[in-house]
């Protein structure tokens, strides 16, 4: 069940990394209703590094926009596998856990990219 679940998020956090970063391209739904591409151009233009950095994982770098939503996909499904009680694994798992969750999740979504563009 561990597996499957951990499966079923990392597949999940991939699929919605791409529909999102999708959406936030220019003239389609988030850039339409919130300015999104705007947004990520002042941040751009700006060049302070704190803007750049949140120019780059707010849309700007695929690849840093899809890690950035494994990194917060991996600590929802921490949260989740806490629910359940599911005799949670000891503190060094969860590093070993993390260190494969987030660089699949971000490489997957790359590949969905890659594969649906």
């Amino acid at each position: 069940m561990f597996i499957v679940t951990t499966l079923m998020f990392i597949i999940g956090n991939a699929a919605l990394a791409f529909i999102l970063y999708m959406s936030i391209q220019k003239d389609q739904i988030f850039d339409l209703l919130f300015k999104w591409q705007n947004m990520l151009r002042k941040f751009d233009v700006a060049g302070t590094t704190n803007k750049l950095i949140l120019y780059k994982i707010l849309g700007g770098c695929l690849l840093c926009f899809s890690h950035f939503l494994s990194f917060l996909g991996f600590w929802l499904y921490l949260l989740f596998i806490l629910e359940l009680n599911a005799g949670f694994p000891t503190f060094w798992m969860w590093i070993i856990i993390y260190l494969v969750y987030v660089p699949t999740s971000t490489t997957l979504s790359l590949y969905i990219h890659k594969l649906l563009k």
